[in-house]
Order: C-alpha cells, then sequence, then structure tokens
C-alpha cells in the first residue's frame, strides 16, 4: 500500500506538468479554434531559454525564471500575430500543416543552437526529500504539485471579478446593450464560465 501511495504522488506532480501543457492545448483551441501541434515544442523551448540563462549567463534562479518567462512571453505574442491569429476560420488542413511546420522549425532552430544532446539544469533546484507516514516525498515534488495543481481550477471569489474584466474586454468595453460584442465567440464562453461559476462555485479555465 505504501508503495501504490509512493506511486501516485510521483505520478500527480509529472502529471501536473503535463496538465499544464494539456491546459495549454485546450486554451488555445477553445479561443482561437486552432489547434497547436507545436505545444509541446513551445514548452521545449522554454526550457531551453531557462537553461541559456542557468547555465550560460550564470543567473541567480528567480531572475532566471523570471528573464526566461519574459523572452517566452515575447516569442508567444509573436507567433500569435505571425502564424495563429491568420490562421482562424482557415480549414482544418492548413492549421494542421502550419503548426506542424511550426513544430519542425523549433526543433531544427533548437538542435542548431544546442545541439541533439541533453541537456541537464544546473543543481539549483531542491534535490531534499522528507518522510511522511512511510512516504519519501521530494521537495520539489511537493513544490510543483502545490503551485500547479491550484492553477487547474479557482474558486468564485478568485475568479469572478476577472473574468468580468476579461468579459468587458471582449465585450468592446460598452456598456450599449443593443450593440453586439466586438468578440461574439470569447464573450459568449466567457457568460458561460460565469454562468457555471455563480451556480456551482468554481469553474474550471477548460469551459
Amino acid at each position: 500500500m505504501v508503495e501504490f501511495f509512493q506511486y501516485v504522488i510521483g505520478g500527480l506532480a509529472v502529471g501536473s506538468i503535463y496538465g499544464l501543457v494539456a491546459l495549454g492545448f485546450v486554451l488555445i483551441f477553445k479561443a482561437t479554434d486552432v489547434f497547436n501541434f507545436a505545444q509541446g515544442d513551445l514548452l521545449m523551448v522554454g526550457g531551453y531559454l531557462l537553461f541559456t540563462c542557468l547555465a550560460t549567463f550564470s543567473l541567480p534562479m528567480i531572475p532566471a525564471i523570471l528573464v526566461a518567462l519574459a523572452m517566452a512571453a515575447v516569442m508567444g505574442v509573436l507567433l500569435q500575430v505571425i502564424v495563429f491569429r491568420p490562421m482562424i476560420g482557415r480549414p482544418l488542413l492548413t492549421v494542421v500543416m502550419v503548426t506542424i511546420a511550426l513544430s519542425l522549425i523549433i526543433r531544427s532552430v533548437m538542435q542548431i543552437f544546442y545541439g541533439p544532446q541533453e541537456r541537464s539544469l544546473p543543481a539549483r533546484l531542491p534535490s531534499e526529500s522528507f518522510g511522511f507516514l512511510g512516504l519519501r516525498i521530494s521537495t520539489l515534488d511537493l513544490i510543483v504539485m502545490t503551485k500547479v495543481l491550484p492553477k487547474i481550477h479557482g474558486s468564485r471569489q478568485r475568479l469572478e471579478q476577472t473574468l468580468q474584466v476579461v468579459q468587458l474586454w471582449a465585450n468592446g468595453a460598452v456598456d450599449q446593450d443593443d450593440l453586439p460584442p466586438l468578440r461574439p465567440r470569447t464573450y459568449a464562453k466567457l457568460s458561460r464560465m460565469l454562468a457555471v461559476l455563480k451556480d456551482a462555485q468554481f469553474v474550471t479555465f477548460t469551459e
């Protein structure tokens, strides 16, 4: 039984990361109707950006994470403007081919700059573990679970105001009831999410 719960804890920690990747697939598809086959490769780019900040520029962990996040955000905005936004409303086969091509381009660029060999982050992450009821729990696994799992869903108190602000943006920040929203698909989805939030007191981001 102890071994079973040991695997459960490890699975939750690793599954949290994969859950974030899957959530990225869902959010992009729900918002744009574009299925991004390059999502995993974009995750890989983020890992290499963090590796570069730590190993090449020898930044401390927190500044390295912040720099990597900023660089990834800039890259995401550029891809949204150049690649993904023009794909909205295009035939499905066109979207599939473009995202697969983007995936291949990213992999090729990463191999040119970093080579095909595996890279490991410098040993700056917590490596110790502690015992609990006969289980060995890694501190890093605990950090991952406590930071990632709550992001999959949220309570009404934390989300209602945020959803209302985004809904106002989707509506074009206009108060006239006779005017259609500027982003009707996003506005409709946010309306459904707010309705579920009020009824069930929580809502998932994968609505």
